[in-house]
């Protein structure tokens, strides 16, 4: 995956959002975030509320899913969702954006030095690598990726 892992409740077994954890190695969650910056929690917030969506849509239809069962899943407040996104397209957008810059991070030196061979392999692995993550977003919503 590559946004916060998702773990299993122990006392709902449901699937959630790490960051919706309450005690993260003997630390609660309030002290954790009073020992990271600004940043940190913003990073933090946006990969638990893409990783729910997600989860979410492993469950749902994209048009029964709600604000409401994103920030319950993620852990997150409303207030912390209305500050990273306007709406549930705005997370499929960064989600797509995050994947973008991901394939080319790793795709460009091989692009650059002509290395044709490694280019499609590192691109084809990372595409067979997250092949369940690519159906969902392009199952929920396919025309946000066209434009």
């Amino acid at each position: 995956m590559f946004f916060c892992k998702p773990y299993r409740c122990y006392n709902c077994n449901v699937e959630k959002c790490y960051f919706s954890m309450p005690i993260i190695y003997g630390v609660t969650k309030g002290e954790l975030m009073s020992l990271m910056s600004n940043s940190e929690i913003k990073k933090i917030t946006k990969e638990s509320i893409q990783t729910a969506l997600l989860l979410l849509l492993k469950e749902k239809k994209w048009e029964e899913i709600t604000v409401t069962s994103i920030v319950e899943k993620a852990g997150v407040s409303r207030m912390a969702y209305y500050r990273n996104y306007h709406s549930k397209e705005d997370i499929l957008t960064d989600i797509f954006d995050d994947f973008m810059s991901k394939i080319t991070e790793i795709s460009l030196p091989y692009m650059e030095a002509k290395q044709w061979y490694n280019f499609w392999k590192v691109m084809f692995d990372y595409f067979a690598a997250h092949v369940d993550h690519i159906k969902l977003l392009f199952e929920c919503n396919y025309k946000i990726f066209i434009l």
